[in-house]
């Protein structure tokens, strides 16, 4: 057969198997893309047809890729994400639209809103989306486009994702004026742990994040999941944090106390994005803003 007839029918089905391979359902790919189940499953049929193997494992009404699907769904994501670059190149629309953006903790209220303010600044058309993800989302948003980039304390391995670090931060247990701890003179690691802290909600693995040791246990009265709200209630006094020092400096922050006693690892930093395999757009625009952020500090 004709090559050019050949990839006319195969590219006809891959928007189909596309949508069968990320939502592992065929009721909920079929209501995506706006057709019938049976139509969505006869062009998956012609697909593995003309391929010659079979893409999905088939257990009752339960449907998953296999190992010759998991390696066609990522050209074809590729392949897709090429030619929508290649589109939007054409048309002069690299940055207009959604940027979709995950963010938490300490680089989303220091880095990336001020560098995506300044990334809008030169380019007005582009909306930003920042949200916090759990870490179990992350990779499967990226890899299907979901999300452009996503910017994060721990690294996201993960062979198809590009992990960029981008440096590291400082961070310390903070009270304000009005706590205890506040105007002692002397301070140990068990005056600390006595006192309640001001935490970030944990994830799925039960884990705070933000720099405290698991092996030391402290006593947390509230989880809150924006650092900034952290921040307030350990600047009036109610609660100890543990803040970036970036953070707890800025803003005329000085009547904060950084607390002796506890050693803290350092924050590191990464942005996390598909890699680049057309013109680079949006999502590496976004990580240069940023570096260029955390370079002024």
């Amino acid at each position: 057969m004709n090559r050019l007839v050949r990839l006319n029918n195969f590219w006809s089905w891959l928007p189909a198997f596309r949508a069968v391979a990320e939502h592992q359902h065929l009721p909920t790919a079929a209501k995506y893309l706006g057709v019938t189940a049976p139509a969505l499953s006869r062009s998956i049929r012609l697909l593995e047809a003309d391929l010659g193997c079979a893409l999905f494992r088939r257990t009752g009404r339960s449907i998953k890729l296999n190992e010759a699907g998991e390696n066609l769904l990522a050209l074809v994501r590729d392949g897709m994400r090429l030619i929508h670059e290649g589109m939007l190149v054409v048309q002069s629309e690299q940055f207009v639209g959604h940027l979709n953006i995950a963010s938490a903790g300490l680089m989303t209220e220091t880095y990336v809103i001020p560098a995506l303010a300044d990334l809008r600044r030169e380019h007005p058309e582009l909306i930003g989306f920042v949200r916090s993800l759990m870490p179990g989302e992350l990779a499967s948003k990226l890899l299907d486009g979901g999300l452009d980039v996503a910017f994060l304390s721990l690294p996201l391995a993960h062979e198809r994702l590009m992990t960029v670090p981008l440096g590291t931060e400082t961070s310390g247990v903070y009270c304000g004026p009005g706590h205890p701890l506040h105007e002692q003179d002397e301070i140990h690691l068990a005056d600390v742990v006595a006192h309640e802290f001001v935490a970030p909600c944990p994830d799925e693995l039960g884990q705070t994040r933000e720099g405290w040791p698991s092996d030391i246990v402290r006593k947390i009265g509230i989880y809150a999941d924006r650092m900034r709200i952290g921040l307030e209630l350990c600047a009036r006094g109610e609660y100890l944090a543990v803040l970036p020092d970036v953070l707890a400096t800025s803003e005329g922050r000085g009547s904060l106390r950084r607390l002796p006693g506890v050693e803290l690892p350092e924050i590191h930093m990464y942005a996390v994005h598909r890699p680049t395999i057309g013109p680079s757009g949006r999502a590496e625009a976004m990580v240069e803003a940023v570096r260029r952020r955390i370079g002024l500090r």
